[in-house]
């Protein structure tokens, strides 16, 4: 597969809906497209999630208000239901030349993975039915204040090297950093050592809450840029 775009619209089959894109890389077998996020959605649903996004995102370093648990089933079923009608995958690498990925029912490999996200919440210790009922998740307080220019790796500036790191963040019912991971890997293992060092001193977070305003353990992403100026 050749293309002479950085990114490659794909579709899901029958449904087709909104071509969702990748970015095209090099792998040691040839060139490749990495998608980050896949929504496994109706168009109308993926279009009323983003709209509700970007309204959280115009009320920055404002806790967001309790999940609604039920719409949260509602958006899985939906989910799912769309997984199963799903055949085929339809990507475009070049103008008017599509190609089609049969792939069957993507409903199996959806339960597949929900059950090893599931699997992977126990390895980390966190109880994954306790974590369905969960109404709030993890807040960071002020966030933007936990690193400073000085946090660059001295021999990173030097060499100019960059780095986009992404770490997940244990966090107990007290709101407490209990364990950084680095999820990204870099060549320079200098930044992830000082993202989790600097996040396990730093971070301030209010924890999870459950309807009852229970605080339970939880987990919280995020994603920290070194970039030269």
């Amino acid at each position: 597969m050749s293309t002479g775009s950085e990114q490659v619209p794909a579709s899901f089959l029958p449904a087709r809906g909104e071509p969702q894109k990748g970015n095209t890389a090099q792998s040691p077998k040839g060139p490749v497209v990495l998608w980050s996020h896949i929504s496994l959605l109706p168009d109308d649903v993926i279009e009323r999630l983003e709209k509700e996004e970007k309204a959280k995102g115009a009320r920055k370093g404002v806790r967001p208000p309790p999940l609604d648990l039920a719409e949260i089933a509602q958006i899985k079923a939906a989910e799912q239901s769309f997984a199963d009608s799903t055949s085929a995958i339809q990507i475009v690498p070049r103008k008017s030349r599509p190609v089609i990925l049969q792939t069957g029912s993507l409903g199996p490999a959806m339960k597949a993975f929900d059950k090893c996200s599931r699997d992977s919440l126990r390895d980390w210790g966190i109880d994954p039915d306790l974590d369905d009922q969960i109404v709030r998740p993890v807040w960071p307080i002020n966030v933007r204040s936990w690193f400073s220019p000085s946090d660059y790796p001295e021999a990173m500036r030097r060499t100019g090297d960059e780095a986009d790191i992404k770490l997940r963040l244990l966090v107990d019912a007290a709101g407490r950093p209990t364990k950084c991971t680095v999820v990204s890997r870099f060549k320079e293992k200098s930044f992830d050592k000082v993202v989790c060092d600097v996040v396990m001193r730093r971070a301030r977070l209010e924890p999870a809450e459950l309807a009852d305003g229970t605080k339970v353990p939880s987990y919280y992403y995020n994603h920290v840029i070194f970039r030269m100026q």
